[in-house]
């Protein structure tokens, strides 16, 4: 451990990446110095647009296997950019965990998203009433305005249920929470993001399509 760090060429061979299977045989690619030191400059670069000038650490929470590409960068990251990270192993305590660790972002998979989504739901059902109805509206609402078809009264459930309904929810999974981030395929984020790519969405947009 007194030893320095070896410097390293870009071409230098860093790691080995794997696909999942999902569409055939596992292929590795190898991440040479140089690879690596890009992707996290980009990644630096995109969370200093998201969080702005900011003199405390960034609060980062992650439950995904460490193994995974996007782990292993978001990882390094967080060591780069000093931040607070809190490591969740246990799915089922999920929710609880993540409002102790009040973090400003963390990475997501398609599944968990949903997962999220589906509680949020549930959670909205059983309280019914007014919040349920308001909360229906404004997302149907939200629906016709991402496809250009809103009109005068979406703007108004979407008013009221940022101000009655979303605010809550919000404050429930993390008052500090800037954004969600998935890699995802392209029809799958399509329905969280309204038809754009990258799984990246506003402040403003209702949670349960974040």
């Amino acid at each position: 451990m007194n030893e320095a760090p070896v410097a390293l060429a870009a071409d230098d061979p860093i790691t080995i990446i794997y696909t999942s299977r999902t569409s055939g045989e596992p292929k590795g690619v190898v991440l040479n110095a140089g690879n690596v030191s890009y992707m996290l400059s980009c990644t630096n670069a995109r969370l200093d647009l998201l969080m702005g000038p900011r003199e405390v650490p960034d609060r980062v929470f992650h439950y995904l296997p460490t193994c995974f590409a996007g782990s292993w960068i978001l990882l390094r990251t967080c060591l780069a950019r000093h931040s607070v990270l809190t490591l969740s192993i246990d799915l089922t305590k999920l929710a609880d965990e993540m409002r102790v660790a009040a973090p400003n972002y963390f990475l997501n998979v398609p599944a968990v998203l949903e997962r999220i989504r589906a509680g949020i739901e549930d959670q909205v059902a059983k309280r019914g009433g007014a919040a349920q109805a308001l909360f229906q509206k404004a997302k149907a609402a939200w629906y016709r305005c991402q496809a250009g078809e809103s009109g005068f009264l979406d703007a108004v459930y979407l008013a009221l249920a940022r101000m009655r309904v979303f605010r809550a929810i919000r404050q429930k999974i993390g008052p500090d929470l800037k954004a969600l981030i998935c890699g995802a395929a392209r029809g799958f984020l399509s329905r969280w993001t309204g038809g754009r790519d990258g799984g990246w969405r506003g402040p403003d947009a209702p949670l349960p399509d974040d």
